[in-house]
């Protein structure tokens, strides 16, 4: 597992608390929508996050930075490159594609220059508009907002059309979940994938759970620990112990 430090490109650092088994059933059982729960386990293990060396909330987050500290949280409980699935639109059969979360940032924020203000609070764009990017607090508010009035939020000075404000917020608050580019390896056909960083984060520990299950019953029938102690432990330590009962097991040789 690498540092629970990440440091984005947009300037923001994010420190992260050990991945217990308990958070992770916890995944696997709730209900409600992959947003929902990733929004809930960011809130579980960021233990801090600086934008530019001064501490900032969850909530006060812009919704770039949510998905910047998304993407950490992925590479620190996994590793630097996520592999997608697709299904080709052609000759629809599936393959698959990698993404690197890095470069997927840094290209993503490489623009984010031109764009003048103090915090994102107040930004003034290129063509004469001053923007807001919107935050996490501000989801609950404009969930059921139209994208128009959504954009239109946004807009502290300036015209509020639609297709320049939303060309504004892209550039200076990129996303990394968007359609993603690519080619069917099979017939060699351009295919447009829908990336979401928090949909892979949670899929990713769900898929675990039958592992998860399987260390807590070695380290129960080894130990004879409560359930409630082991799923106490961060997964790491969790899994070191399960691999050392696992390497400890006689070994039964086979019949000659």
């Amino acid at each position: 597992m690498s540092s629970p430090h990440h440091t984005a490109p947009c300037g923001t650092h994010f420190r992260f608390l050990p991945l217990t088994g308990r958070q992770e059933a916890d995944i696997a059982a709730a209900s409600g929508d992959t947003a929902a729960r990733a929004l809930g386990l960011l809130s579980a293990l960021l233990a801090g996050a600086w934008r530019k060396g001064e501490p900032v909330t969850l909530q006060d987050l812009t919704l770039a930075e949510y998905d910047v500290a998304l993407s950490g949280l992925y590479q620190y409980l996994y590793q630097p490159t996520v592999l997608c699935e697709a299904r080709c639109r052609d000759c629809e059969e599936p393959f698959e594609f990698s993404l690197n979360l890095p470069d997927l940032q840094s290209a993503a924020w490489a623009n984010t220059s031109n764009f003048e203000g103090q915090h994102w609070d107040s930004l003034s764009t290129p063509s004469g508009r001053v923007i807001r990017l919107p935050r996490v607090k501000d989801l609950s508010t404009l969930q059921h907002a139209t994208a128009q009035e959504w954009a239109k939020a946004c807009v502290i000075e300036g015209d509020t059309n639609f297709e320049a404000v939303q060309a504004d917020l892209a550039q200076a608050g990129p996303l990394l979940s968007k359609d993603i580019k690519t080619t069917c390896p099979e017939c060699e056909a351009a295919n447009t994938v829908r990336f979401d960083v928090a949909r892979y984060l949670v899929e990713s520990i769900e898929g675990e759970t039958a592992f998860l299950w399987r260390e807590v019953h070695l380290i129960a029938k080894t130990y004879h620990w409560a359930l409630a102690d082991i799923l106490d432990l961060p997964r790491s330590a969790r899994r070191d112990m399960a691999a050392l009962i696992v390497a400890e097991r006689p070994r039964v040789r086979a019949a000659s």
